[in-house]
């Protein structure tokens, strides 16, 4: 049976043997070169002329310099990009992007599989004229079968002859796998597992791996698993307000915890980048920021409690010319629009920040991403790092959220980075506390 799981095929493809990724780790030929070898693609080698058919290097030619079969990437002369210490690395190219257009066949190894290539279509075998003949003659000399001739009304006629009726033979079902069977017991099922163990769960969750079997689900929500936090799992595993999870459900559902400015009485909630937790009781406040490995709590004043910032992804238009802000949380914020042929209210756009007050939900300014706003990075191996925007990168054919920036913070050491992982905090000094970076 083909395995169609996706998390199978890369852990086979990553895991793959030396022989196995020499296979995959093929490019097409020209046409010429597929007219004179006979074959359609070539495991690729060093030393190989090839033409990137894709991507923003396309229809730049040149030879492979070195192969990097673990990453199945391939470096090419004069495919370069600039640090920004002013340095030069070569960009690395999967191979299914690139056409071969000149072998290197230096390698006898090589000069002898496309040898075997060549003369792989097999020919049609020639059968001797005297086997033909006998053949000819045996079948000239069989019986007619099951015929008899029969005389009737003085014409003779053919009588077909019946078939023999076999015992009817039951047909034996194939057996089913463990799989298909699985498969069978899970047709009713609707949606995903309510259950997560702890092994898969994400790696900056502050809990134990062997300690116990299963953790807690944060439920579908405004934040996706992998970037966001359990409410259980912050107050019984960060907060240390309580020791069990019934005990935290237990302060949960009594509505002790305010996720901005909105009682949340499910454990399972989740809250991710920018969420403010107030819990009243404990006189206690915490925004939720990255961190180098994940997110982490970062406790604020009462009067910085009373707003958070959310990141506007997306614009659409509604009815009546009215434009909708989609944020990063899942939120969305109706712009009314006087006239929709001159909407002079649209003064937002993409990547900018807007600060919501809490509990209202009104929009109270924009923030907008330019060089000299202070930006936090909420992704990457620079995650949690925040500073000046120096730099923005300026090119017509990527996509905006593909456009590296660059970050200095304030011992003048400089990070680079996508927009898409860019979270701007005001145009000149931040406008929220953030924790000291280590």
């Amino acid at each position: 049976m083909p395995i169609t799981k996706p998390r199978t095929q890369r852990k086979r493809l990553h895991q793959a043997p030396a022989h196995l990724r020499h296979r995959v780790f093929s490019a097409p030929l020209s046409p010429d070169l597929k007219r004179k070898h006979g074959a359609n693609s070539v495991p690729v080698k060093t030393g190989d002329s090839v033409r990137i058919m894709r991507g923003d290097r396309k229809g730049f030619e040149g030879k492979i310099s070195s192969v990097d079969r673990g990453n199945y990437r391939i470096f090419i002369e004069g495919v370069t990009r600039e640090k920004v210490d002013g340095s030069t690395i070569q960009i690395p190219i999967h191979p299914s992007k690139v056409m071969l257009t000149n072998l290197d066949l230096d390698d006898k190894w090589r000069r002898e599989a496309m040898k075997r290539r060549i003369a792989s279509p097999q020919k049609p075998v020639a059968v001797p004229a005297a086997e033909i003949a006998s053949e000819e003659k045996k079948e000239a000399a069989e019986p007619p079968g099951r015929q008899r001739v029969e005389r009737k009304q003085g014409k003779k006629r053919k009588k077909k002859a019946e078939p023999v009726k076999s015992a009817p033979q039951k047909s034996k079902k194939p057996k089913k796998t463990p799989r298909q069977k699985k498969e069978l017991n899970d047709m009713g099922k609707k949606g995903g597992s309510r259950h997560l163990k702890r092994k898969p769960a994400p790696r900056f969750w502050p809990i134990h791996r062997k300690e116990y079997v299963w953790a807690v689900k944060p439920k579908p929500g405004p934040h996706s698993m992998m970037h966001s936090l359990p409410l259980a799992t912050v107050v019984r595993d960060i907060l240390g307000f309580a020791e069990t999870r019934k005990e935290a459900k237990t302060i949960i559902t009594q509505g002790k915890l305010l996720v901005n400015g909105e009682i949340q009485s499910e454990d399972t909630f989740p809250v991710g980048l920018m969420d403010v937790l107030i819990i009243p009781d404990a006189k206690a406040s915490y925004r939720v920021l990255p961190h180098r490995k994940g997110l982490t709590l970062h406790p604020i004043e009462k009067d910085e409690a009373a707003f958070r910032l959310c990141r506007i992804e997306d614009k659409t238009i509604a009815d009546g010319g009215h434009i909708q802000l989609n944020l990063h949380d899942g939120t969305n914020k109706l712009i009314q629009v006087a006239d929709a042929k001159n909407p002079v209210e649209d003064v937002f756009k993409s990547l900018n920040v807007v600060r919501v007050s809490i509990p209202s939900g009104e929009i109270v300014e924009q923030v907008e991403l330019e060089k000299g706003a202070t930006a936090l990075i909420t992704g990457g191996k620079n995650q949690g790092t925040y500073g000046k925007v120096v730099d923005i990168e300026e090119a017509q054919d990527k996509k905006r959220r593909s456009l590296l920036a660059t970050i200095e913070d304030e011992a003048g050491k400089r990070f680079q980075t996508i927009l898409d992982f860019i979270f701007v905090l005001g145009a000149g000094e931040q406008i929220i506390s953030l924790p000291e970076v280590k």
